[in-house]
């Protein structure tokens, strides 16, 4: 299956992304990263989203894998932290929850 990138074309503007497309593209992963909060307030948004139906039915939500970023301090703006970013999504994408051995 082929993923699906919701945002495509480089650095453009923010949208809201509908909850209809999201559901359609059932992401295997999902990191939460808005613009302009701390990491405690984008994990406070992201549990709002934990007692809709249609979020417990992605399978990124039932397989665990939804993870929350300060999207300020690692993917909004250029500069050295994007190299922190790449290298935890690195380790997110490939190697984690796996056993030593298994990456």
């Amino acid at each position: 299956k082929q993923g699906l990138y919701v945002q495509t074309g480089g650095a453009g503007k923010s949208f809201p992304v509908p909850t209809a497309q999201l559901v359609a593209s059932d992401p295997d992963v999902i990191i939460f990263a808005p613009c302009g909060m701390s990491l405690e307030a984008s994990q406070a948004e992201a549990e709002k989203l934990a007692g809709r139906d249609w979020w417990k039915g992605l399978r990124a939500v039932q397989d665990g894998k939804v993870f929350v970023a300060d999207g300020d301090a690692f993917f909004n703006r250029p500069g050295p932290r994007l190299v922190d970013a790449l290298e935890w999504l690195v380790y997110l994408l490939h190697y984690h929850g796996k056993g030593e051995g298994e990456g």
